[in-house]
């Protein structure tokens, strides 16, 4: 016998259904109910409703690896005319671009967990060399030929 469906709240439809008052309806619809709310044995359900497989990933994706910890930069965050914008800014000696290139890279919620690891303990700010050197660091490792 196949896995059995459950709602949201991780009952089972036979369980819905047992708890479920259909006697007010007419005659025939519970039936008909019945039958559209029974998956046959064998049916797969739509991948786009079934959880991900842990480990899985985006093949495109890339992982750096920077003082132990890693971060997944995702390949539609590199092609981003925005990025591109920040990072001639950069050329241009406009160090203030620099925390927004690593937020597009990383996105916000990667990105508050590199300054907490950027972080210093005594201190309780992320020093701009720290902060520096780690986009220097996330920038060469997104080149495959580094």
């Amino acid at each position: 016998m196949g896995k059995q469906q459950t709602s949201k709240t991780g009952r089972t439809i036979e369980e819905i259904k047992a708890d479920a008052d259909l006697s007010g309806l007419p005659d025939g619809t519970r039936e008909v109910l019945e039958a559209a709310t029974t998956v046959p044995a064998g049916v797969k359900m739509p991948a786009d409703r079934k959880p991900k497989r842990a480990g899985a990933s985006d093949p495109d994706q890339r992982v750096v690896t920077i003082d132990g910890h890693d971060y997944t930069i995702l390949p539609e965050a590199a092609d981003d005319f925005e990025l591109l914008d920040d990072l001639a800014r950069i050329d241009d000696e406009d160090a203030t671009r620099i925390p927004s290139v690593l937020r597009r890279l990383l996105g916000a919620e990667q990105m508050r967990v590199a300054m907490r690891n950027l972080r210093d303990p005594e201190t309780g700010r992320v020093g701009v060399e720290a902060g520096v050197t780690f986009v220097a660091e996330v920038i060469k490792g997104l080149d495959p030929n580094s």
